[in-house]
C-alpha cells in the first residue's frame, strides 16, 4: 500500500488535507492469493475538511470528499477517547492515519464485492453498516456481517440473518434462521474469510435444512 498526504489549505482552524491511497500490484497480488480471487491495483482520491479546537488543535469537525467512506465512528472514537489518544500521538495525527486505513478497507471490501458480483450471486457492499448482503438463487437474501479489518485480517465473515425476499414466500422461522446461523458460523475459517466461498456455503446449508424440514 502507497498513501501520501498534502495539506492544501490551512486558514485559522480549518485544515484541508489531500489523501492519496494506492494499492500497488504486488500488494493485491498477495492480497489475491490469501481469499483465491483477483484484486486488481487502484488509487483512491479524497480531501478532508478538518476543524479543530482553538489552541488545543484538538478534533472538532470532520468532512470527507467524496463522502463514500464512513468515518463517524472514528471521529466519535477521538472525542471519547482524547485521553488515551494524546497519550501516545496527537487526536490529528491519529486520526488522519485511521482514515488512512479506513480508505484502504472500503477499497479492498468493493473489489473483493465487485469480483464476487462476478459469481452466480450479487452482492450489495454497507460501509456504514460493514455488511454485506448477499442475493441467492431463489429470493432468499444473506447478511453478513464483515469481521473487524477484513480482508486484511485473519478474522472470518459471520452471518447474521438471512430473509426472504418475495413477500409471497413462507416467512423463515427463528428456529430455522438459528440453525443455519450456528451451522455457517461454525464452518471453517478459509471458507469465512472468502466471501463467495462463505455465500455458497450457507446456500448449501440452507437447501439441506429446508430438504430437512420437508421430509420431517
Amino acid at each position: 500500500m502507497l498513501s501520501e498526504v498534502k495539506i492544501i489549505e490551512f486558514e485559522h482552524n480549518c485544515i484541508r488535507l489531500f489523501v492519496k491511497m494506492s494499492i500497488p500490484t504486488s500488494d493485491g497480488l498477495v492480497l489475491g492469493r490469501k481469499l483465491d480471487c483477483a484484486i486488481e491495483p487502484c488509487i483512491s482520491d479524497h480531501e478532508l475538511l478538518i476543524e479543530v479546537m482553538d489552541q488545543t488543535m484538538e478534533l472538532k469537525s470532520v468532512e470527507i470528499f467524496p463522502d463514500d467512506v464512513y468515518i463517524e465512528g472514528l471521529i466519535d472514537m477521538v472525542k471519547s477517547s482524547r485521553d488515551f489518544i494524546s497519550s501516545i500521538t496527537s487526536s490529528l495525527g491519529w486520526f488522519v492515519r485511521q482514515v488512512q486505513h479506513r480508505i484502504l478497507l472500503c477499497n479492498l471490501r468493493r473489489l473483493l464485492v465487485k469480483d464476487a458480483n462476478k459469481s452466480r450471486h450479487s452482492f450489495e457492499y454497507s460501509d456504514r453498516d460493514e455488511t454485506v448482503t448477499a442475493h441467492l438463487v431463489g429470493g432468499i437474501d444473506a447478511f453478513i456481517k464483515i469481521s473487524l479489518d477484513w480482508p486484511l485480517s485473519s478474522s472470518g465473515l459471520k452471518l447474521i440473518s438471512i430473509k426472504s425476499s418475495d413477500k409471497q414466500s413462507k416467512s423463515i422461522s427463528l428456529s430455522f434462521l438459528c440453525k443455519v446461523k450456528e451451522l455457517s458460523n461454525s464452518l471453517d475459517l478459509q471458507t469465512r474469510l472468502h466471501l463467495v466461498r462463505f455465500v455458497d456455503a450457507i446456500e448449501e446449508i440452507l437447501v439441506r435444512e429446508m430438504q430437512s424440514e420437508l421430509h420431517s
